[in-house]
């Protein structure tokens, strides 16, 4: 599997020549490759007043020590912040922090050289999927309103309330791959490309021809 190592305006002009008439895929990670830096974080901030983050933060501080020491995995610290922040909002409340996210920081956060990446694969026709570890409620009208198809993080619902429970699995690494295959069959692609730049990635650019990790 060969790498390109940069965001691909570059490479970009490197592939071009050979595309024009394969049926393609693109699939591209979130945070830290469409956006400047992560937006889930951002999202959390955004959503909560500051003295109630701050608390949660504190509460958190054990989990965030053993995620940052590689003690305790993606999944289960993903899990625990979300059922501290979320457990018991009301969904209305909860709906209506990530639609006005979406619609008011999200934008700020999206690298411009990302943009024109994804409009270089819409011009050949490929079929572009946004497949993210990040919350579903805050993506989607941003891929919405980009014409854009998505996978991602969702979270349980009960009664009128979020529980904080993750639906099925973090959408992180393997998962990635799981949730990509479920939706279509990647081998009926004459080109596949995958973008990502973190740990979380590695599998979904497996699936690709045309891998790009920003960084190493």
């Amino acid at each position: 599997m060969s790498i390109v190592r940069e965001f691909p305006s570059q490479a970009g002009v490197e592939l071009a020549g050979d595309i024009p008439d394969k049926r393609g895929l693109a699939l591209f990670d979130f945070d830290g490759t469409v956006t400047k830096r992560d937006s889930f974080l951002s999202f959390l901030l955004y959503s909560q007043p500051f003295w109630r983050f701050c608390c949660c933060a504190l509460l958190l501080s054990p989990v965030i020590a053993l995620y940052w020491l590689r003690i305790l995995g993606n999944n289960p610290a993903k899990q625990m912040v979300l059922r501290v922040v979320f457990g018991g909002t009301p969904r209305k409340d909860y709906l209506r922090s990530a639609q006005a996210f979406a619609s008011d920081r999200l934008p700020a956060l999206v690298r411009p050289e990302a943009l024109e990446r994804i409009e270089w694969h819409r011009r050949l026709g490929h079929r572009i999927v946004v497949v993210s570890a990040s919350l579903e409620d805050y993506l989607l009208p941003w891929c919405e309103e980009n014409g854009l198809e998505l996978l991602a993080t969702r979270l349980e619902v009960v009664g009128d309330r979020m529980t904080g429970r993750i639906i099925g699995r973090n959408c992180y690494g393997a998962e990635k791959v799981r949730r990509i295959q479920e939706l279509l069959d990647t081998t009926a692609f004459d080109i596949r490309f995958a973008y990502g730049d973190s740990r979380g990635d590695v599998e979904m650019l497996r699936l690709a021809d045309k891998p790009c990790y920003r960084r190493l």
